[in-house]
This record gives structure tokens, sequence and C-alpha cells, in this order.
């Protein structure tokens, strides 16, 4: 699959929209973020809710004691339960600062997963400069659901939910597409052959929006029965990338990020060799991922 991270600063200098925050601005950035996330984490305690440093957040909590230095989003993990729960009390306990999109409810849907943002804030970049989406700085939430006991069972249920995934994504992607997603895609020829195809499905796919889609993948693969086997199928490997063991992620292990406490999966080891292999080593820079941002305004 085409990897559009490693095209990300030779795009931002050859475009007029698109830029690196600054440092400055990515302090900015990252103080916002850590004052939303001790705001979601109070709600959490609040009702004994499990929340779990997902992804780069996690490793940047066992790397660098916080954030990962070039980075600039945090990502939480929250079982299917919990996350239900802290969409019902949403309204109630934070609806005076942030605003949030997910599917299958009364709020706006805008991806598979939940965006909880910030309201007077502005974090634009090229996939929802176009669209109808809150554009505030925003904390992603990934739902973990209990997978099927059943190898076999939990083998085709992970084929497809990748597939709708991919159709869902490609469907997003065609509806919302605009010239300077044109132009990211457009680097290489690798590049260009992903996106048109992408853009195929997509349009094949068009006989339901985006967002119906997002929300036919929500109700289909989650999971309530009980297992000792779960998986985060919108996350960052997505479903067979991200199948663990009960154990590797629970219970939750206190750790301190920016000074604050946090949690991360029990064997946080494997979860992190399991997504970045030797996590540890200092990537080159060229390798190191960031966003593509239009507008930022705190």
């Amino acid at each position: 699959m085409f990897n559009t991270r490693k095209y990300v600063s030779k795009i931002a200098n050859n475009s007029e929209t698109l830029y690196s925050l600054s440092e400055k601005e990515n302090i900015q950035l990252k103080q916002c973020l850590l004052k939303m996330y001790n705001d979601i984490l109070e709600v959490c305690i609040k009702y004994k809710l499990t929340v779990l440093l997902g992804g780069g957040s996690a490793l940047g909590a066992i790397r660098h004691g916080g954030f990962i230095p070039w980075d600039d989003d945090l990502d939480l993990n929250m079982p299917r339960e919990d996350y239900n729960l802290f969409i019902q009390v949403f309204d109630k306990e934070l609806s005076d600062k942030y605003e949030i999109t997910t599917p299958n409810s009364k709020y706006q849907t805008t991806h598979i997963f939940t965006k909880v943002y910030k309201k007077n804030t502005r974090l634009i970049d090229m996939f929802n400069s176009a669209t109808d989406t809150p554009k505030g700085i925003f904390i992603d939430i990934f739902p973990i659901e209990n997978a099927p006991k059943s190898k076999v069972v939990r083998a085709l249920k992970g084929f497809l939910s990748n597939t709708v995934y991919y159709i869902a994504a490609s469907t997003s992607l065609y509806q919302q597409r605009n010239q300077t997603v044109e132009e990211y895609f457009s680097v290489s020829r690798v590049g260009k052959v992903n996106y048109n195809i992408r853009k195929i499905i997509g349009f094949l796919a068009s006989f339901k929006s985006y967002k119906e889609w997002y929300n036919f993948y929500d109700r289909t693969f989650t999971n309530s029965k009980p297992s000792n086997v779960y998986c985060i199928p919108s996350g960052r490997n997505h479903y067979f990338g991200e199948i663990y063991s009960k154990d590797v992620l629970f219970p939750p292990r206190k750790v301190k990020f920016e000074g604050t406490i946090a949690y991360v999966p029990n064997n946080v080891d494997y979860y992190l060799k399991n997504l970045y292999g030797d996590y540890m080593k200092i990537p080159p820079e060229d390798k190191r991922e960031k966003h593509m941002i239009i507008k930022f305004e705190i």
C-alpha cells in the first residue's frame, strides 16, 4: 500500500497551502491536547471507564515520557462498553468546551471511530478542508472490540472488516476529494495508482454516502459476546494487525505522560512491538510521521 508519510516534507515544501507546524505551534498544540486528555480522563475516572493511550501516544509515554517530540496528535483506546457510555455522558460532562463526532449516534459521523474536538480552535488539514465536519483540535478515540473466540470466524470477520473499512475510506476520499489531496497522492506513480483505485472504488460505492458506510461498519463489526481475545479494527494496523489476548491489554498499566497520570496496555512491550517493531529506536527524520496542515489556531 502507498505510504504517504514519507512524502510529507516534499509536498509541504512545494505547496502554497500546506505546511508543517512551527516549534511554537507544536508546543501550543500539545498543551491543548494534554488539557483535553485530562478533561477526558477526569470523566473516565468519574464513571469508572477504562481509557488507554494508543498507538504513537503509548509509544511516546514509554520512549519519551510524553509526546513524541515531532508528533502532533493524541490517540486513546476504550473497551466498547466504556466507549459507548462515554458517548452517552458526553453532553452532560464535556459539551461546554468540546464537540464530538461518532458513528450511529445523535452526533455527526465523520470517521469510523470517535473524535473529540476543542471548541474555538482550528486545525484544518487537506482531508477535512472541504468538508462540513468540525475543524477544531481533536483527540481520536478507538473502540476495543471483543474478537470471536473461533479462529475461523475471527479470520472471516477480519477479512470482511478490512474490506468494508477500505470501501468506506475510499468512498470518503472520493466524495470529499479536492485538489490538495490530488496533489498529495501525485508525488509518485504508486501514489497515483493507489489514489485512482480508491476513487474508482469510492465511485462504485457511492450509492451510499461515506457516513452511511461508516455507520454500517460500526454496527456490523462490533461484538458484544464475551471473549478473551480483543481487537482494535479501526486502529493503526486494522483488524488482523491489532488482535491481542486479554492479558496484553488488561489490566491497564499506570504510567506518567507529560507529568500526568495515564494508562497503557498491560503488556505494553508486546503491544508496541506489534505496532512498531524495534520501538525504542528513533526513526530517521524522513520516516517520522507528520500531518499536513492548512490552518492552525488556538
